[in-house]
């Protein structure tokens, strides 16, 4: 398995638990790319107490890449098209890091908050309260202004931010947002339930039913 890690600055200045995680992943035999969205900075080499040498992590496999000045992609996006920036910017990323390390491309991973439920003002609050975090690490908060979401800047998320980030909605319109990141070219998405309702179970039920039904219509 190789993995492509996207991180905001690397080495960063929290970069022992990078690293710890990093150790981890290759100590279980999995291969990893590391693609910065900043150029290297070895001045943050000292925040780390034990960093892998090149016996561990090589440099050729740290790509050194800027997504939007470095591939010269426009930017940033229009609101509603993260899945446009994975396509546009993420895939010419690893492609182009990889054809420099003469290596495979590795596969793009998404993440995607999934909720089957009928009711948007139900789904706006449950992602306000459970996707709180994301709008107020300032790592996220440059994605979503990179992808055109300019307002995440403000600490919470706005119904274009939900809209485009949350797979909500009934059977159909869910599978359908699923499907969709396929096709763009996401080799597998990671999905988490958000739970919209009084009925917590219930939620949770329905939605993970639905990832089922999409995953086994897919291996069929």
């Amino acid at each position: 398995m190789r993995l492509a890690v996207f991180t905001s600055k690397y080495p960063a200045r929290v970069a022992t638990f990078f690293e710890r995680d990093m150790r981890a992943l290759l100590e279980a035999g999995i291969e990893i790319d590391v693609f910065p969205i900043y150029p290297l900075d070895s001045s943050l080499w000292g925040y780390s107490n034990d960093t892998p040498d090149d016996d561990v992590l090589s440099r050729d496999r740290i790509h050194h890449l800027s997504h939007l000045e470095g591939l010269k992609m426009p930017g940033p996006y229009p609101a509603r098209k993260l899945g446009v920036y994975l396509r546009d910017v993420a895939l010419p990323a690893m492609r182009e890091g990889a054809q420099k390390a003469g290596r495979p491309v590795p596969p793009l991973l998404a993440h995607a908050p999934i909720c089957v439920h009928d009711k948007p003002d139900e789904i706006r609050a449950a992602a306000q309260q459970q996707l709180a975090n994301y709008v107020r690490l300032p790592f996220y908060i440059k994605m979503f202004e990179a992808a055109g979401f300019p307002e995440a800047a403000s600490g919470s998320w706005s119904d274009a931010m939900i809209e485009a980030v949350v797979f909500a909605g009934d059977e159909a319109r869910v599978a359908e947002r699923i499907q969709g990141m396929f096709a763009i070219g996401a080799t597998e998405i990671l999905v988490s339930p958000l739970v919209a309702g009084s009925d917590r179970t219930a939620s949770v039920e329905r939605t993970l039913r639905l990832v089922a039904e999409v995953a086994k219509g897919m291996s069929a």
